[in-house]
């Protein structure tokens, strides 16, 4: 599909992050996002700038699978700055055993043109996880997730997160 206007080239910049993280090549997700890029949760300290987001998802790609997927994502440009306001799922498989965690993400997030390119600046997440048809725990959050996932090294542990 042709590139006709600034919210396709985002929609583009967001399809090529999903991909790049699904194949685990954190070089590539990481020269789609600027230099101070800052993730926000409900819970958990802000992850902000590249080495910060290398460490993140280097944890992550360590223990689980990623797919990313994007649906009823809206697109406002004013500028050199996008907003982005949607849905996103992404499911966490994990490598050693097998089971999955899908997170459904409320998400706004916010790119900027840098040099004729648009990259992800700020991402605000709210997580409502679902358990898995595996009959994996429910967390409601994935920075939980990771902290006690990483509480034990070596082991998986799904929190029950009330």
């Amino acid at each position: 599909m042709p590139i006709r206007n600034a919210g396709d080239e985002v929609r583009a910049v967001q399809a090529q992050l999903g991909e790049a993280l699904k194949r685990k090549d954190l070089d590539r997700a990481l020269s789609l996002m600027t230099v101070d890029v800052t993730f926000l949760t409900a819970k958990g300290p802000p992850v902000i700038g590249h080495e910060a987001v290398r460490r993140l998802y280097a944890d992550l790609f360590a223990t689980f699978e990623i797919t990313v997927a994007d649906a009823e994502c809206a697109v406002d440009v004013l500028g050199d700055v996008a907003v982005v306001v949607g849905q996103q799922t992404t499911t966490l498989g994990a490598m050693r055993s097998g089971r999955a965690v899908t997170l459904v993400n409320r998400t706004v997030a916010i790119y900027r043109r840098e040099s004729g390119s648009w990259r992800l600046a700020r991402a605000l997440s709210v997580v409502a996880a679902k358990g898995s048809a595996s009959g994996t725990p429910a967390v409601r959050h994935v920075s939980e997730l990771l902290r006690r996932a990483q509480a034990e090294p070596g082991r998986m542990i799904y929190p029950e997160v009330a």
